[in-house]
């Protein structure tokens, strides 16, 4: 397989983990939730609860009956943060349905609250669902390019292996380096790139020393193999 495809693929997953850790802790934040509060004053239960999210950036909508809504301001607002909703009942109940975090904000100024099983629609959840399909498509378009430039590779290769994208270039010694080994700086004719060809002490005449993917870039398919051949003289 073609090592660019390889370092995509590597680039692609090491984003998806992270994004999903993000994402994750985005949801856990934004999820909705209900509680479930008694009150004494419903006056004095709507000021405290007024005063306390209009610190959060929530200010409370136009409106009356038995349905209080606070809506988010600001960047939350533009962000698609969800608003509160304080349904009052009988008698001195409220039922509150917010996101994570919001809940979280007012159970601290009401420490009583209990929590509450949350089964409507998640407008997040949706979202995150949404995107989350996107990943899958691009995942999966991502394995099909990487399994057509595998098999496009293997389709160019001779039965022995050999890549019509190899390199093969003589490097002549004298018997001197060949005996000791040596260190050297190979500017190879076919590619016009330099490598530097360590010899192994002993080495023998004819022997192929072999640099794999340093041979012709094959595009979508893996590059060729440098092959350099010692010639003792």
């Amino acid at each position: 397989m073609n090592d660019i495809f390889i370092m995509l693929l590597g680039m692609f997953v090491a984003f998806s983990v992270t994004l999903a850790l993000v994402l994750w802790r985005y949801w856990s934040r934004m999820r909705p939730r209900a509680i479930v509060l008694r009150y004494k004053d419903q006056q004095a239960f709507l000021y405290r609860l007024t005063e306390g999210l209009g610190s959060a950036g929530f200010k409370r909508a136009a409106g009356g009956g038995s349905q209080v809504v606070f809506e988010p301001g600001g960047l939350r607002k533009s962000l698609g943060a969800m608003g509160i909703t304080v349904d009052l009942q009988a008698p001195d109940t409220a039922r509150i349905i917010g996101a994570a975090w919001s809940i979280a904000r007012i159970k601290r100024i009401f420490p009583t609250a209990q929590d509450q099983v949350y089964s409507g629609p998640s407008p997040v959840g949706n979202w995150m669902k949404g995107l989350a399909k996107v990943f899958v498509g691009l995942l999966l378009a991502l394995v099909v390019l990487s399994s057509g430039a595998f098999l496009y590779d293997r389709s160019t290769r001779g039965p022995d292996g050999a890549s019509p994208r190899d390199v093969e270039q003589t490097l002549e010694l004298t018997a001197s380096d060949a005996a000791h080994g040596v260190e050297w700086n190979v500017p190879i004719k076919k590619t016009g790139k330099i490598f530097t060809i360590n010899v192994p002490p002993g080495v023998k005449n004819g022997t192929r020393l072999r640099m794999r993917g340093k041979g012709i870039s094959g595009g979508i398919a893996a590059a060729g193999d440098l092959y350099i051949v010692i010639s003792v003289k």
